[in-house]
């Protein structure tokens, strides 16, 4: 080997030299993280930025170095903090989010619309959802007056508009007046929940308006057609007919979905397979979507059409242009901006660092919406490029050194130089995949609970059918207008490319242990793993023996794995039940943790979506660390006590499931389909009544009240499980739905002195809460329910027993914590975190 090659190999092994941008960047997230979570006021943030500026700029006239590179990145990190104090609290003092509470409230508004409308399909059937839900449109409104009794008064800010049924078609800039519901964004309930409203938040969508009917808008004036926003839809709307037109019915979501980043005509299902498979990115417009649009611009141009020069500029205008086309997304920004300062250095012949132009593409990201650092799909984007960046240089082509090994290389027959540069390539492609994917799992199991094996081999087979999509489907949009024949054609082309697609994805997601469900690293790990990634790869590390780093690297692992859940490793000598309450809206969901690490779940449903309940329960335990329950106890058989369940079933592992005797004596297509997915998921179903006792030791016990064996007549609720959990001397009461005659069975036997209870069928007038506060004589009552079931007499009736009433759509999810010796403590999650 030659001294250049040697040279050459070791450079590209050199940690790559800390670039000037990068350095600012940092400095700018530290402040927007810094601001994040101490929230001073913004005027003090830009006080310290421009005073650091001040003192940079005397440094640097004094020429001290030192001193003004310190006081520039001061500068800038304030500057960030200051801009996400801005953006995330300056609002306008007729902010309507201000007249918004959780609560609906009837409202008429006047606004502009500025995005939309957005066709929300009506979810396919299921028996599991109690309550159908049908077809809906969506708005943003930019809103201008309010209705104030007789009068109007001026509003501001930017509203989502959710119209039941398909709405009149009003465009861009047109001027509405809505009669709907107003309601603020739902805030985090849970632990472990998504912050919807913070999501809203950032992308200054302060509040929500419903219209239960298309008739409740009427268009007021129609807006100019010279906008460009106006063009935008117009291009936008051409382009889902045509992919509509010409791929198909089967796979036109999935086309407008991968090159418009519209889902609305995507179910569930199909969503649902690409996330457990590791290939969710595809779905949102990303930078690999623009990579592959520049990669076919480039080719086009390069095979003779156009010059060198004008092919880089029609990468550079076709890039900006799709950019504003699909919505200007933070993925789409970074990628453009990379291609953009790639393309522009090569037509001034100037180098481009790979990582100043990436952190100057997070610039551009973080001041568009500094809020867009705490997004997990913001993090994935730059972090995927960042490790492209990393081992790109590893996997670059090198030519022989040696001239004899170029003589043989070329000596070889085409076919053999062929299928080996595909083997390599293909080889190159896996390894690139698969180190992206390595750095990229905490974050995922952090943030999603999801660790997708199937990816590690599915990704790479992907990229051609991908690709093959988008190149057919962007020539069904330039092509299906002016020529269709041609349209035609591209459109079979992509709607075969996604078929495949869909067969390979449903073919890993059947592979045994292709995706499992994970509680996930907590922040400190996930931080800590990301801090010294970034050290090894930007700071040069001591010499030592591989097995050294081998040994930290497997004691770090170790670390993440004794931190990825709380209640897994409890304190030396901690011996506390914890009992939890889910706020799932109008429904019942409570997590008991036995002092011996069992765990229980009491119900597992809500009146609403089952999904949401299933992602509310999901939440809770996973922000526990748990990824298996000992038991399930269905208490009676309203769908909102179980619909979550076969979600869950998909999710943990549960020992069994607890019924009552007459569980399924009605049939119900509900009941037939939780039968099954039980049987599915191969968990025993078991009976109790009254006359059972669960196996417990003795410092604790689990007894069942109600009902008897043979039952008694009545409704559903009249049956439902009672369930009493003692601990230490302390008690909690699980009643379900208990109503008439079986509330009067229970009350008719000796009174129980409880700690905790939960107000039966969510706190309804019809449980007898006066006769129930007086049996059972409880010091907290919690009242699982929605905003709907609260009810100022029942709140009364609890407090006047000397109870203190905590309801879970006020306070949201409510812990219970008996320890020996100590008194109960009730907390709830809007308090604060646990």
């Amino acid at each position: 080997m030659s001294a250049g090659a040697l040279d050459s190999q070791t450079a590209s092994r050199r940690p790559p030299r800390v670039r000037p941008l990068v350095l600012l960047l940092a400095a700018y997230c530290a402040g927007v993280v810094l601001a994040r979570y101490c929230p001073q006021h913004f005027v003090w943030w830009w006080t310290l930025s421009a005073t650091a500026s001040v003192l940079w700029l005397a440094a640097w006239l004094l020429r001290r170095d030192g001193l003004a590179v310190v006081f520039l990145l001061l500068a800038v990190l304030a500057g960030g903090a200051a801009w996400l104090r801005v953006t995330w609290n300056h609002f306008d003092r007729d902010e309507l989010a201000l007249w918004a509470g959780e609560a609906l409230r009837p409202t008429v508004v006047e606004g502009v619309v500025v995005a939309g409308p957005r066709r929300l399909p009506a979810p396919p059937p299921n028996p599991m959802r109690t309550i159908p839900e049908g077809e809906k449109t969506a708005f943003e409104l930019q809103v201008g007056r309010v209705r104030d009794g007789e009068r109007w008064r001026r509003a501001a800010g930017c509203a989502v508009l959710l119209v039941d049924g398909e709405a009149p078609a009003p465009k861009i800039g047109d001027r509405l007046r809505v009669f709907a519901n107003l309601s603020a964004p739902s805030r985090v309930e849970n632990p472990g929940q998504f912050d919807y409203a913070a999501h809203e938040r950032a992308s200054r969508r302060t509040s929500l308006l419903r219209a239960a009917d298309p008739d409740s808008i009427v268009i007021l004036e129609r807006g100019s057609w010279w906008r460009p926003a106006w063009w935008l839809e117009v291009v936008r709307d051409r382009g889902k007919q045509l992919l509509r037109r010409y791929v198909g019915p089967r796979q036109s979501g999935l086309a407008i979905a991968l090159l418009l980043g519209a889902r609305e005509d995507l179910d569930r299902e199909q969503t649902e397979d690409f996330f457990a498979a590791g290939a969710i990115h595809l779905l949102a417009i990303s930078g690999l979507h623009v990579g592959i649009l520049a990669l076919g611009v480039w080719g086009l141009g390069r095979i003779g059409l156009l010059s060198r020069r004008r092919t880089l500029v029609c990468v550079i205008l076709l890039v900006a242009a799709y950019a504003v086309l699909t919505g200007a997304r933070p993925p789409v920004v970074r990628a453009a901006v990379l291609i953009g300062v790639f393309c522009g250095a090569r037509l001034l012949g100037r180098p481009a660092s790979s990582f100043n132009v990436l952190a100057l593409a997070g610039f551009v990201v973080l001041a568009l919406s500094p809020a867009q650092l705490f997004h997990a799909g913001t993090q994935l984007s730059f972090l995927a490029v960042a490790t492209l960046l990393v081992v790109g240089r590893w996997f670059a082509p090198r030519p022989p050194s040696d001239p004899l090994d170029q003589l043989v290389a070329r000596t070889r027959p085409w076919p053999v130089r062929a299928a080996r540069s595909l083997a390599i390539g293909a080889l190159k492609l896996w390894l690139v995949s698969m180190l992206v994917w390595l750095v990229a799992a905490p974050l995922v199991m952090h943030q999603f609970h999801l660790l997708a094996f199937s990816a590690l081999a599915l990704n790479p087979l992907l990229w051609l059918p991908i690709a093959a999509a988008l190149f057919s489907g962007f020539g069904v949009m330039v092509f299906g207008a002016i020529f269709p024949p041609l349209g035609q054609a591209c459109g079979a082309v992509c709607a075969a490319s996604l078929d495949l697609v869909c067969w390979m994805l449903r073919e890993a997601n059947v592979v045994p242990a292709g995706h499992m469900w994970v509680a996930g690293p907590n922040q400190f790990w996930m931080f800590g793993t990301y801090a010294l990634l970034a050290a090894c790869v930007l700071l040069p590390l001591p010499r030592a023996r591989r097995h050294w780093y081998a040994a930290i690297g497997c004691v770090w692992l170790a670390v993440g794995l004794f931190s990825a859940g709380p209640s897994r490793w409890p304190l030396p000598g901690e011996r506390a039940l914890h009992c939890t309450f889910v706020s799932v809206g109008h429904g019942t969901s409570v997590l008991v943790e036995l002092p011996d690490g069992r765990t229980l779940l009491y119900d597992a449903g809500t009146l609403s979506s089952p999904h949401s309940a299933a992602q509310a329960i999901s939440g809770v335990l996973w922000s526990r660390g748990l990824e298996h329950l000992d038991a399930v106890v269905i208490s009676h058989a309203d769908a909102d006590h179980y619909n979550a369940l076969p979600e869950l079933l998909e999710r943990f592992s549960i020992g069994a499931v607890y019924v009552s005797p007459v569980m399924f004596r009605d049939d119900s297509p509900a009941l037939d389909a939780l039968r099954r997915k039980i049987d599915e998921a191969g968990v025993p179903l078991r009976e109790v009544s009254s006359l059972d006792r669960f196996a417990t030791p003795p410092e604790y016990h689990l007894e069942v009240l109600h009902p008897l064996p043979q039952g008694v007549a009545g409704s559903d609720n009249a049956n439902s499980i009672v369930l009493l959990v003692e601990y230490d001397g302390r008690r909690i009461l699980l009643p379900g739905d208990l109503e008439t005659p079986g509330l009067e069975d229970v009350l008719a036997e000796q009174p129980l002195d409880t700690n905790v209870a939960m107000a039966p069928h969510h706190g309804s007038g019809r449980s007898n809460p006066s006769g129930f506060a007086a049996w059972s004589t409880p010091e907290f009552v919690v009242i699982s329910g929605g905003h709907s079931s609260m009810s100022a007499e029942v709140r009364q009736a609890y407090e006047q027993s000397g109870a203190e009433v905590l309801h879970t759509a006020e306070v949201g999810a409510v812990r219970i914590r008996i320890a020996p010796g100590e008194e109960i403590e009730v907390r709830s999650w809007r308090e604060g975190p646990w």
